[in-house]
């Protein structure tokens, strides 16, 4: 398993044909698989990898974020 930052994924694994902001705004969006630390975003590369299988499969149709998952975002109120 490889964890890999934004800028990291963008360069490393997209090998810069998806730029850093777009994939920051796909993971807002919940779009595609990720995780944040302390407010940074972070990628694994066997999900990113299962995540366009997913892709090929629908034609391009990023699959719908499970319940689960949005039930464990924490919302900060300020």
């Amino acid at each position: 398993m490889n964890v890999m930052s934004a800028k990291q994924a963008s360069v490393d694994y997209f090998n810069g044909q998806i730029s850093y902001w777009k994939l920051l705004e796909l993971a807002k969006a919940g779009q595609i698989p990720h995780f944040r630390i302390g407010g940074k975003v972070f990628f694994r590369s066997d999900a990113l990898d299962q995540w366009i299988e997913s892709m090929e499969k629908n034609q391009g149709v990023p699959p719908k974020p499970e319940e689960s998952q949005k039930a464990n975002k924490i919302r900060v109120v300020k």
